[in-house]
């Protein structure tokens, strides 16, 4: 299958995904071949890669489960640098995770418990830190 990649929405979605210095450090930049396994990259780095490809589809919302699991803290703040990025750029996004995590950076955050969904006040929880 061949597309015609538009460079500069390539650029962006790298940048928005915090992808851009590894992608360009790559043996081969951005004609490096990538295996089906990301065997070749961090978890990290598959993350930023995997969002810089939902973010070249110009996404109204994107959809995230379990972004910072296994990951050290530089690649999980670059996640979350991406994920603020996106939100200036007018992207809704849902973050889904079994973690008990500071996600100060959303706008909103709800507990699935039993069944029920509650909102909870992220500003009160950072406050009471």
């Amino acid at each position: 299958l061949h597309r015609t990649v538009d460079k500069q929405r390539l650029q962006q979605s790298l940048a928005l995904a915090n992808a851009v210095d590894f992608v360009h450090q790559l043996p081969k930049g951005l004609a490096t071949k990538i295996n089906g396994a990301f065997a070749n990259l961090s978890k990290g780095q598959c993350h930023r890669i995997m969002l810089a490809r939902s973010i070249y589809q110009s996404p109204e919302l994107f959809l995230v489960d379990e972004p910072f699991s296994g990951l050290d803290p530089e690649n999980r703040l670059a996640i979350e640098r991406s994920v603020v990025s996106l939100k200036q750029a007018n992207v809704s996004g849902i973050i889904v995770t079994h973690g008990n995590l500071e996600l100060d950076f959303v706008d909103r955050s709800y507990l699935l418990e039993n069944g029920a969904l509650s909102l909870i006040d992220n500003r009160k929880a950072a406050r009471q830190a």
